[in-house]
């Protein structure tokens, strides 16, 4: 099933963007008055992989694991702030951290939804039950390249065998012990073409709920032949989202690798004193102004919006029904 709509209807999908975009207006406040919804907590900036199109490897910062301690002080933060949607990661794979069914297991005690993010090299038949016993809800794979050749091409380091079957494992381990276990897909398009396309559901999706798909974007100009169209609304993660690194630091961006936008250390301040702090609210202001080049990366910055990627997923799910 490719993820072409947020809700079982058309309708529902453009009416979800309307109201979405009605609650952004009160990014456009002098100050920011509300508090996150969301938390990235990065458990690593490790990985096993060096994919063609991820910068993490031409990171120049430090690579290292959150300590247990540090992760369940700034966990504890953001669920005070009311903060219930949570991804432990920012960059790296976060099965490697060595604590990472304790890691789960902590946080599932607070009831939220945990989605594990992973390339699924390193998820075997034994990792894979550690972490639905911890209390995981779903596994989402990252995944390029639908054959043997293509997919060793752009995830270097990863053996195509390797995810085959340990997706296979994963998926008869859920339906026959863990049904309420989701596992999903997500794919960047580097080829947009009908046949890859087609032949990567025929490939995956016998052993996936869902599958999304998004185009190559960058911040910078990292890749080639990323979609170039500049951000022109504000961006989300400043108003709504917080992200904390594996040191403990607080960047703006899910993509800042090189802590280049860096506005408190957790450490030294409280998560709620760092969302209202000068420095916060002046980048705030910044893209409220659409002053994009006077900070770093956002000057260049290509992500794509949710309904950008909607109409992707939308195009891709045509391509499929016709072929």
């Amino acid at each position: 099933m490719i993820k072409n709509r947020l809700c079982k209807t058309e309708l529902g999908t453009r009416l979800y963007f309307f109201f979405a975009k009605m609650y952004s207006l009160r990014m456009y406040l002098p100050f920011c008055k509300g508090k996150p919804i969301f938390a990235g907590i990065e458990l690593t900036n490790i990985c096993n992989l060096k994919c063609v199109m991820c910068s993490l490897k031409d990171a120049k910062k430090k690579r290292g694991f959150i300590d247990f301690g540090l992760f369940k002080n700034v966990f504890d933060q953001c669920y005070n702030l009311g903060i219930r949607k949570f991804a432990f990661h920012i960059s790296g794979e976060p099965i490697i951290h060595p604590k990472i069914g304790d890691i789960v297991s902590y946080a599932k005690k607070k009831r939220i939804k945990i989605c594990i993010s992973t390339n699924g090299q390193l998820l075997n038949v034994k990792q894979a039950k550690k972490l639905m016993d911890a209390g995981v809800d779903s596994f989402r794979f990252s995944i390029e390249g639908s054959t043997k050749k293509d997919y060793e091409k752009i995830r270097f380091g990863g053996s195509f065998e390797t995810l085959i079957k340990n997706m296979e494992n994963l998926k008869k381990l859920r339906d026959s012990s863990y049904k309420d276990v989701e596992i999903t897909v997500g794919s960047v398009i580097l080829e947009n073409t009908p046949d890859k396309i087609t032949n990567f559901h025929k490939v995956f999706g016998p052993l996936t709920d869902e599958i999304s798909f998004s185009e190559l974007h960058t911040i910078g100009d990292q890749h080639k032949g990323a979609n170039k169209n500049r951000r022109k609304r504000l961006c989300l993660m400043l108003f709504e989202r917080i992200y904390i690194t594996w040191e403990g630091l607080i960047t703006i961006c899910c993509f800042d690798f090189d802590n280049n936008l860096i506005v408190g250390n957790v450490k030294k301040d409280t998560i709620e004193k760092i969302w209202y702090n000068k420095i916060f609210n002046h980048y705030r202001k910044l893209h409220k102004l659409g002053l994009l080049n006077k900070m770093p990366m956002c000057g260049k910055c290509k992500l794509a919006t949710p309904y950008e990627q909607y109409l992707v997923n939308k195009k891709a799910s045509k391509l499929i029904q016709v072929n």
